[in-house]
């Protein structure tokens, strides 16, 4: 095959006596390879080489034979062929010296050496013409050659990357490819690929008189003779220096217990301890009676009046939110009218309105490392090239055996190699390159949009392209002789295929790779795919706008593959557009589902705001207008805030129609609760208006509005800071959204309950308010209202457990240990987003995600990219970029092949094609200029000459690199990098000749299935990039600044931000604390204690909806930590109303005015945005989205929940134990008044 090709001639001859040759000179000649004469008489005694030239050449690549006048059993034939097919391998394996030698010293010891009779016998010959040398034309030898010798030469070559990829010793090997052994590489080489001139059997024990041959092998990690070198570290791992593995985040342990869970116990314990020890205590002080009390609580007293008690609290604030409402009532008409004025002018905006749907501009911040990254590796060396993969597994296939009587061996084969299934899938690949798109009624077909390597076919990564796609080729009876040997080496030339004469290289010019055309089987044996992979190479641009006519062709593939069916094939696919498109059709899918979530909330709202005595006053007790214009006054201000960033050029994002509209209305609805709930309960006085009562309820509520509302825009604006762009609008536009809504709810709102108040009042039915009620319904309005069921469940039976110790101290060291349970389990959460998530439960790419982790054998591919700066001419600057003989141990390419072979740690699957490394070997075998005008020119012109090397470089560097790019690889010349490398090395034509400037090196990441598998290849990635950096700048001539490398792969992008998602999460949420803790420190007069007290239970919300996070399997990424920053706002909205309405009560003992504000606003957070929103969030469980259903619906029903328990249930609790015993205000009014009796 390949290899025999070559070895036919060295491998020509051979047998008996001491000191005697077994074989000599040419008696024929078959499939064009000389075949020797066996030795008899006087032919059997050794001669020396007459030409002392020719000895020199055989001493060159024989360094076994050291004096010209020794006698050798070569003729000057013999030798120039052995030379020959010597060369051939030197082409193969001469980047590894020793191996090379070690391997044509067996093939220069069977032609030359003077002892051939010693361990060679002669089996068969047959008889021919009579030449000088007789007539017995050798047939068969058997070789005897020390099993020790061969295993250490093997062991030489084990590393040695073949030219354009893969190992060497695959090719050696011929068929048997990756299973190699020392003893099927002799099989091999034993047997001629042809139809033998004669056949070697090789042997490690020999019967007498024969003696196996005794050699010395020379390890790859030392010179094989002076003047020539060593292996290179990338060929052989002995050479290398050391190479430490990547630092691994051990788990930290004490007493065999996970140290995070250990020093939660340890936590847990003081804090109870002090709990309980804190508890002791006021059980020994404590003096009065408990049952005393409860005194006020079971009195019948209305508990919304103390919250109007005379107190310092009624302050400036308090008056001017008064004020404020007593302007909104009097005159609610026109405030209406200049607040849909100003939602009007804000929404004009909208005009500008832009929408981001592009994942890079939403998840990765401009100035990461990664952004900046692609940028320049788009701008110097192009954009990726767009991705169509199909992937196609064999329905009901098996595996089958072949046996190639011609080489003796037999092979087993996967269910695709079948011919009919083979020649299928080429029919399937020929019609997916007939598809056409349409762009303004133009067609449009892959040859159109495709890369294309040399300019003329399209790249096609399929094994299809080891036949060119051509059907003639693969109905051939020995197509399977061919697929072993191209998936052995897709380099192979048609000079080296024996089988067919059609080379592996694909009709587009470069080789398809096993690893990316075959799936789906263990290890390397890639005889025993289960599925074949075709990938089509598409241009890529920067800006959608050059897309558009592979986006049109991608849409027109969907079609298709959608439709696609065969009996025999397991058929998953995805282009470059699939995913953009089905985010986008779910998030189109799920409106029905954000509608009717939306309108259920809306009718919740519009119905629980009213009260009800009889069915026959539904319509006039009612207040469903109410519900409708506080909603739509949400909407308004969400519209409002869209309006004002689209003005600023700000564009959106799909995650603000996705989470705003749920925010803000949670906050809104709270509100709207909150004000209709404190007018419904606090009586008008005695000849008051219903303007002055409209405004003494805002004066009550406004600032606990305000407070909760600053805090929570505070905390948005201060979370803007983060880089991530998606996370930053969010925050903008939430930040925004509440506070036109809190601007809407304390003027517009104020004015709309005061005219639904004078429609009460003028007995008129809700909605149509043109109609007045009958005479008997309004003599049912003397009648008092029932309080609402929520309002009578926890005043009657949830409060007055507020009284017993024993339920406070038990609801305490439960949310404690809740708590301590959640911090325990918070670093445990995943970080990532898996790509099944994201995608529709119905979508097409589930199954070629499925596909990608079952059958994917080789990751994305990457690149290590030098920048602009470095200097190539400088040979020492050469030495630490390839692999070639003499490069440094520390260069770039040798550093990725030892980063692969660590592959566990690293992700990096395979060692990096070189151009440097092949622009040498073009130069020195390729390449020939005119020696006069130094211009490229061919060996048969005048005056052309091989262009000047310095031990195989060029000279001068940079002459012939562009002819180098632009030239396609050939059977004469499989080094030309235009196939390979054009979008590799940057080439600028300057006045003093070219100038190469970025370049890169392309190598591949292992198979990545997991979200935690994408991090760690690029932390991996980085990892060796900031290695090769470190040792290329340490031995760099020149300055060591000018050395920057980075690794660059399509997928880093996106999952760069989980590298800094913990610390950006941390810093966010501390930013959004640190915000309510300074408003709300503020807004309730610098007293620490109810701030403290609200970023308490805030914090503990946070920790245990992460808690929950960890136990429903969310996992923390950009849209979970949006999510999280929402919490922070929307808990403000279960805590601040609570103690604001604790710490404004002036009358009674801590757990008096517990069970006060649990009953009054309380009740209010209860039935406003806990059931609002508990209600429209179920309706997210019927989604079908994956996304939906984990980060909306289980978070979003988490954090109500949570939310609520921590609000209602522990910080009444809190302020019962810890709260002063009586009020701040009560103190300050007590002492004023003692002072003035004295």
């Amino acid at each position: 095959m390949h290899l025999g090709t070559s070895l036919c001639t060295v491998i020509t001859l051979a047998v008996s006596a001491s000191g005697e040759c077994a074989f000599k000179g040419k008696c024929a000649t078959v499939s064009q390879n000389p075949v020797p004469c066996v030795a008899e008489n006087q032919d059997r005694r050794p001669q020396p080489l007459d030409s002392a030239a020719q000895f020199k050449n055989l001493q060159r690549v024989c360094p076994d034979f050291a004096d010209q006048n020794q006698p050798l059993c070569c003729d000057p034939g013999s030798v120039d062929s052995l030379l020959t097919s010597l060369n051939s391998m030197d082409a193969l394996i001469g980047v590894c010296p020793s191996c090379y030698v070690n391997m044509a010293r067996i093939f220069c010891q069977m032609i030359c050496s003077p002892n051939q009779n010693k361990f060679m016998d002669v089996t068969s010959w047959s008889v021919v013409n009579t030449t000088e040398y007789g007539n017995k034309m050798l047939k068969s030898i058997n070789y005897y050659l020390e099993k020790e010798y061969i295993d250490d030469a093997f062991k030489s070559c084990s590393e040695v990357i073949a030219p354009q990829g893969g190992l060497v010793i695959s090719f050696l090997c011929g068929p048997f490819g990756s299973a190699c052994t020392p003893t099927l590489l002799l099989k091999f080489m034993g047997s001629s690929p042809f139809p033998s001139p004669f056949k070697i059997n090789f042997a490690f024990t020999a019967p007498a008189p024969f003696v196996p041959l005794a050699l010395n092998a020379t390890k790859c990690s030392e010179a094989p003779f002076n003047g020539r070198y060593a292996c290179a570290c990338s060929d052989c791992v002995d050479t290398c220096p050391a190479y430490p593995p990547l630092p691994v985040d051990q788990e930290a342990l004490i007493m065999g217990i996970d140290a995070w869970y250990f020093a939660t116990i340890i936590a847990f314990g003081i804090v109870i301890v002090i709990f309980v020890s804190i508890v002791i205590i006021r059980y020994v002080a404590k003096t009065p009676s408990e049952a005393l009390l409860f005194t006020r609580f079971t009195n019948d007293i209305n508990t919304a009046e103390f919250r109007e008690q005379p107190s310092t609290e009624r302050s400036a604030l308090t008056c001017a939110f008064e004020g404020l409402g007593l302007v909104c009532a009097s005159y609610p008409r026109l405030v209406i009218a200049l607040g849909v004025a100003i939602i009007v002018l804000c929404s004009l905006g909208n005009v500008n309105f832009t929408i981001i749907t592009d994942p890079v501009e939403l998840w990765s911040s401009p100035s990461s490392d990664a952004r900046l990254q692609k940028n320049y590796y788009d701008e110097h060396l192009g954009p990726f090239h767009r991705i169509e993969q199909v992937i196609i597994a064999n329905r009901g296939g098996s595996m089958f055996n072949y046996i190639n009587e011609t080489r003796n061996m037999q092979y087993e084969f996967g269910p695709v190699f079948e011919k009919n299934f083979f020649l299928d899938v080429l029919h399937l690949q020929e019609d997916i390159m007939a598809i056409k798109g349409r762009v303004n009624n133009k067609f449009v077909s892959l040859d159109d949009i495709c890369f294309k390597p040399i300019g003329t076919k399209c790249a096609i990564q399929s094994a299809a392209n080891w036949f060119q796609n051509n059907e003639t080729h693969i109905i051939s009876p020995n197509y399977l002789d061919h697929i072993a040997d191209c998936i052995n080496s897709a380099t192979l030339t048609s000079n080296e295929d024996d089988v067919l004469h059609i080379g592996c290289l694909g009709d587009f010019g470069g080789p398809s790779l096993s690893y990316v055309a075959l799936g789906g089987y263990n290890g390397t044996d890639a005889l025993k795919a289960h599925t074949m992979i075709l990938t089509f190479l598409v241009n890529n641009h920067l800006g959608n706008e050059k897309n558009k006519n592979a986006i049109a062709w991608e849409r027109a593939f969907i079609d298709f593959m959608k439709n696609y069916s065969h009996p025999n094939m397991s058929v998953s696919f995805m282009s470059e557009s699939s995913i953009s498109d089905e985010l986008e059709r779910e998030s189109v899918s799920e409106i029905a589902t954000i509608v009717i979530s939306y309108i259920v909330m809306f009718l919740y709202v519009s119905f629980a705001l009213g009260r009800y005595r009889s069915w026959s006053t539904v319509f006039l007790n009612s207040q469903i207008m109410m519900g409708i214009t506080g909603v739509l006054l949400v909407f308004g201000s969400i519209i409002s805030s869209i309006g004002i960033f689209s003005l600023l050029g700000v564009s959106s994002t799909l995650i603000i129609f996705e989470v705003i509209p749920f925010l803000v209305l949670a906050v809104g609805v709270d509100n709207i609760f909150i004000l209709v709930q404190t007018f419904q309960r606090t009586k008008r006085r005695d000849g008051e208006s219903i303007e002055v009562h409209v405004a003494r309820v805002l004066g009550m509520v406004g600032p606990s509005i305000l407070l909760a509302s600053t805090s929570e825009c505070t905390c948005f604006f201060l979370s803007a800071i983060t880089d991530m762009p998606a996370v930053k609008k969010f925050a903008l536009y939430a930040g925004v959204a509440l506070f036109i809504d809190f601007l809407l709810q304390i003027t517009v709102f104020v004015a709309l309950l005061t005219l639904d108040a004078q429609r009460q009042e003028s007995y008129r039915l809700d909605i149509l308010c043109c109609i007045k009620a009958k005479k008997h319904l309004e003599n049912d309005e003397d009648e008092d209202f029932p309080e609402s069921f929520l309002y009578r469940l926890i005043k009657g039976y949830y409060a007055p457990l507020l009284n017993s110790s024993v339920f406070r101290n038990g609801i305490f060291v439960t949310f404690i240990a809740w708590l301590f349970l959640s911090m325990a389990v918070i670093h445990k959460i995943d970080i990532g987003l898996d790509q099944e998530i994201s995608m529709p439960t119905d979508s097409y790419l589930q199954d070629y995600f499925l596909s990608l982790k079952q059958y994917l054998h080789v990751g994305p591919p990457v690149y290590f990219v030098v920048k602009d700066k470095y200097n190539y001419s400088e040979p020492k600057n050469q030495n630490l970029l390839g692999s070639f003989n003499g490069s440094s141990g520390f260069s770039l390419v040798n550093q990725v092949r030892q980063a692969s072979r660590l592959a566990n740690e690293t992700h990096i699957a395979a060692h990096s094609m070189s151009w440097i490394d092949d622009y040498f070997g073009w130069t020195t075998h390729c390449c020939h200029e005119n020696q006069y005008t130094h211009e490229r020119c061919f060996d048969n012109k005048k005056n052309c000459t091989r262009c000047p090397t310095d031990a195989g470089r060029p000279i001068p560097f940079t002459r012939h690199i562009e002819d180098f790019l632009s030239e396609n690889p050939d059977a004469q010349c499989p080094k030309a990098g235009h196939a390979a490398y054009r979008n590799a090395v940057e080439v600028k034509n300057s006045s003093e000749g070219y100038e190469i400037r970025a370049t890169s090196f392309m190598t591949y990441h292992t198979v990545l299935k997991s979200s935690v598998d994408y991090i760690e290849a690029l932390q991996g990635g980085r990892i060796v990039s900031g290695r090769i950096e470190e040792k290329m700048r340490k031995f760099y001539v020149g300055d060591p600044n000018e050395v920057e490398v980075f690794p660059y792969s399509v997928f880093y992008v996106y999952y760069e931000q989980y590298l800094s998602v913990w610390r950006n999460t941390i810093t966010t949420l501390l930013l959004a604390f640190c915000g309510v803790f300074i408003i709300t420190l503020s807004l309730m007069r610098q007293r620490v204690v109810p701030a403290l007290a609200i970023c308490l239970t805030n914090l503990m919300i946070i920790i245990d909806l992460m808690g929950v996070m960890y136990f429903y399997s969310i996992s923390l990424n950009a849209v979970s930590m949006v999510n999280l920053v929402m919490c922070v706002g929307i808990s403000v909205e279960f805590c601040a109303h609570i103690t604001k309405a604790f710490y404004s009560d002036t009358q009674g003992t801590s757990v008096e005015r517990a069970i006060v504000v649990v009953s009054e606003t309380g009740s209010s957070v209860l039935s406003g945005i806990t059931m609002t929103k508990f209600i429209g969030v179920l309706v997210l469980a019927w989604a079908k989205s994956q996304l939906f259903v984990v980060f909306y619906f289980r978070m979003y029903l988490s954090i109500v929940l949570i939310g609520s328990l921590h609000g209602l249930v522990f910080l009444p609790v809190l302020l019962a134990m810890f709260g002063s015993s009586t009020s701040k205000a009560r103190r300050i009014t007590d002492l004023s008044n003692a002072s003035q009796t004295e």
